[in-house]
């Protein structure tokens, strides 16, 4: 297991003398499973984020607020939080991922959404609508797309950052599926070193820390 690419993992093992001793006697097909497993982790993406806020100290705060799930203001907000799709033939890949509308017509997403495509459509209260790409940042992992003719109105920003304890929502559309709402807890706002997109640099982003029980597809939440 120590020859895992997974730092965690291969940490964990040296800390451990029974597992030590496990994987010196270990045989080769036994041995090649961390690696594996390994380039698992690296075709989801995982790595990219779990490494970095493996890292990172837990502020504690209470757990979720249940009752926000079913909250009027789900239903007030669910057009404006917008399913987008994206054709990528480059990678023949379909993307999938959430957006929000920040203007007339302009939905902002996460650039990994829509990292190579070609042809970007965006869903909102069951209507399919042709996007452009304006613009696209893979260091901050943002982009912005111009959707015409979307009747859904903005959402607004708020003046000061949400402070430790706050109630949040997570919403989206996991894996490409139905509208969600997740409850959730804000912990802190913390400066986050991982690697752009396409983990050809190191990068810093300042990101907001949540306490929530949620699917990793949701995108544009983090």
């Amino acid at each position: 297991m120590t020859s895992s690419d997974q730092t965690n993992l291969v940490n964990a093992v040296k800390g451990s003398k029974v597992l030590a001793q496990v994987d010196e006697v270990a045989p080769e097909w036994l041995r090649a499973v961390p690696k594996r497993l390994s380039a698992l982790l690296d075709t989801s993406g995982l790595p990219a984020v779990l490494q970095p806020f493996g890292r990172t100290p837990i502020v504690e705060v209470a757990p979720p607020n249940a009752v926000l799930a079913t909250d009027a203001v789900v239903a007030a907000v669910q057009p404006s939080v917008v399913k987008i799709r994206g054709v990528a033939p480059g990678c023949q890949k379909v993307l999938e991922g959430t957006g929000f509308v920040v203007g007339p017509q302009h939905v902002m997403s996460n650039a990994h959404v829509v990292a190579g495509s070609d042809t970007v459509t965006v869903e909102s209260a069951g209507q399919t609508y042709d996007a452009v790409v304006v613009s696209y940042d893979p260091n901050a992992d943002i982009s912005m797309l111009f959707v015409p003719n979307l009747p859904a109105a903005p959402l607004d920003f708020v003046d000061e950052p949400a402070a430790t304890g706050t109630d949040a929502l997570v919403l989206g559309y996991p894996g490409g599926g139905d509208f969600t709402a997740t409850p959730a807890r804000v912990r802190e706002i913390i400066e986050l070193n991982g690697p752009d997109i396409y983990r050809s640099t190191t990068v810093n982003r300042e990101v907001y820390t949540i306490r929530a029980l949620c699917a990793r597809e949701i995108q544009a939440g983090r």
